[in-house]
């Protein structure tokens, strides 16, 4: 069963971005990193072939990887999909679709 979740990542002190970014992307299960303005640095979408994996890559996640602090949640199903903006139609109505993501939600902290 393969497992799908939403990691957002705040870095430790003296992690540099530039190095969370190489190490994200040489990561097997890494589906998608972005950047964020706010309490967190980073969400990362992660796709791992079971919990056990996924515990895997979040411990490695706040070893190697630098984050002080990890929130995870777990994708249960896919609800819509849309293109982003510059790629929708003029005509098309936001609220034509409702739009709910269900996940499990985890906190994580290095200590």
């Amino acid at each position: 069963m393969t497992v799908e979740a939403i990691v957002r990542v705040g870095l430790a002190p003296g992690t540099a971005p530039a190095s969370f970014e190489r190490w994200s992307r040489s990561r097997a299960m890494t589906r998608a990193v972005w950047a964020l303005a706010g309490d967190d640095d980073y969400e990362l979408r992660l796709s791992c072939p079971g919990l056990a994996e996924l515990s895997a890559e979040l411990t490695a996640l706040r070893g190697a990887g630098g984050a002080a602090r990890t929130s995870t949640s777990l994708l249960l199903r896919e609800v819509i999909a849309r293109p982003s903006v510059e790629e929708t139609s003029p005509d098309a109505d936001p609220e034509d679709e409702p739009f709910h993501l269900a996940h499990h939600h985890t906190r994580h902290a290095r200590g």
